[in-house]
């Protein structure tokens, strides 16, 4: 995204940043939506995943409900991902489950 903001001299200069947009749109019906137990989460929990997934390949990405990534302590095993609330505040976050770096599916999780 670029931005061009000229000042009263007639100045201008270009301002751009890349940003990733994640949840919204046609993307949200395509990725599949795991299920997290328990939820909500006071300490740990556990998202079991289809064998269809190559654990090594796979990795996590935590946002907030504004969109912004937060970091979320997690542990992938096999078909199974450990994720523990240690420093999330209270809250409803997005976790998108990468694999090979493009999103496979997600959960939504709630932090007590």
């Amino acid at each position: 995204v670029c931005l061009t903001a000229t000042n009263v001299n007639g100045s201008s200069a270009p301002y751009c940043e890349d940003i990733n947009i994640y949840g919204i749109g046609l993307a949200e019906y395509i990725l599949k939506e795991l299920q997290i137990h328990p939820n909500p989460i006071t300490d740990e929990a556990v998202i079991t995943l289809p064998s269809t997934y190559n654990s090594e390949e796979l990795s996590l990405i935590t946002m907030n409900m504004l969109g912004a990534e937060v970091e979320m302590d997690y542990h992938i095993e096999k078909t199974q991902i450990s994720l523990s609330r240690e420093g999330l505040t209270n809250g409803t976050y997005i976790v998108q489950i990468m694999e090979r770096g493009r999103p496979v599916a997600f959960a939504k999780v709630v932090v007590e």
